[in-house]
Order: structure tokens, then sequence, then C-alpha cells
């Protein structure tokens, strides 16, 4: 990652509500774990200096971001967003029609997949739908560094507009999160699950 790529994520992650231990957030490259490319984080707590920077090993994560809060962005490329319109309300009936209704959108043996959704005033749903063992592989990976996440999101939820260098951004993806059904599934809601138990606030 670039300079101009991680001064980039510098200035956005900042927003993003602080736990009193300390945030750390985590940003998972494609193929991640096991193409061995490097994560990008960010670490800040309270009125402290953030600080941020990139690592190939977890456990290279300096010390002092030991016990906060963990917030990871999945690669956008690993999954699907979509909106369907289904004839049901029950969360149980709802989750075993998304892979009917998804069917010609996703690749893979929908036992396969991982379903989220959250209801939308219009009565739709807006469904974030990612390969299991993906998420699998991601959270397992997590664990083992002694970093369990406490959301994760794609990171097509979150994308803000920065037309600096090395930012992935443009004008035309500036209002993801802001106006698009999608920004819903990065909200806590006891109607229904999101991807990952993804709660970012």
């Amino acid at each position: 990652m670039g300079a101009d790529a991680e001064d980039c994520m510098k200035t956005r992650l900042p927003s993003l509500k602080l736990s009193e231990s300390g945030t750390l957030v985590l940003r998972l490259p494609r193929d991640w774990p096991e193409s061995g490319s490097g994560v990008a984080w960010w670490w800040g707590a309270g009125a402290k200096a953030a600080q941020h920077g990139v690592v190939q090993q977890l456990s290279d994560l300096p010390p002092f971001t030991r016990g906060a809060r963990v917030q990871v962005w999945s690669p956008a490329t690993d999954t699907l967003l979509a909106r369907v319109m289904l004839p049901t309300r029950t969360r149980a009936k709802i989750l075993q029609a998304l892979p009917f209704a998804l069917e010609d959108q996703v690749l893979g043996e929908p036992e396969s997949q991982s379903y989220s959704y959250r209801p939308q005033a219009d009565g739709s749903l807006a469904v974030a739908v990612s390969e299991r063992r993906r998420l699998q592989a991601w959270t397992g990976a997590l664990q083992a560094a002694g970093r369990p996440a406490a959301s994760l999101c794609p990171a097509t939820l979150k994308v803000p507009y920065d037309d600096r260098p090395g930012c992935s951004a443009t004008a035309s993806t500036a209002n993801v999160s802001a106006s698009s059904a999608w920004a819903a599934l990065a909200k806590p809601s006891p109607a229904a699950p999101a991807l990952s138990d993804c709660k970012f606030t």
C-alpha cells in the first residue's frame, strides 16, 4: 500500500466510534489469509494519537493494540450486494427463500453461501452474500491471532469519497454508504442478522 493510500485510510477511519480501550480497524486484502498480502491497520483510543500501518502477519501488530475492539473491513469483491422482494417477513422463511431468490446471481451451491439481510422501508430486503468458506477463513485467522472481530463488514458499505491518488472511491461510488440500502447492513438491528454480526455504528 502506497503512502497516499495509507493517508487516505488514516483520514477516513477516525470517524468510527472508539471504545474506551481503543479500536483496531483492519482492512483485509483480497484472498487473505492465503495470499499472505499485507493487512492495513489503524488504531485509536480517545485523545491518544492515532497510529496506522501495514503488517504481513497479524502477530506483527503493535503490542498496544491488544485488547482493542477489532473492526474488520473484508474485501468488497468477496460479497455480493443485492435487493430482493419476498412475500414473507418471518426470519426463518426469509433465510430459507434467499438462496432461491438469488440463485441466478450467486456462483456456487446455496449451502456454501452465507446470507445476511436488512428490511427496507419499501418492503424489499437489502442482502449481502458471501462464501461461507471465506468467512470461516477470515474469522479463523483472526481468532488464531488473538484478534477476534467485534464486527465484520464488506468494504463496499463504507466507501467515502476522496479524490487523492491511491484512494479507491470515485465520484460514481461516493454515495454508496450514504444513500443506498446497503448502508443499513452496517447498522445493528434486532430484526435480522447482518454479515457476520456486522455492526459498525
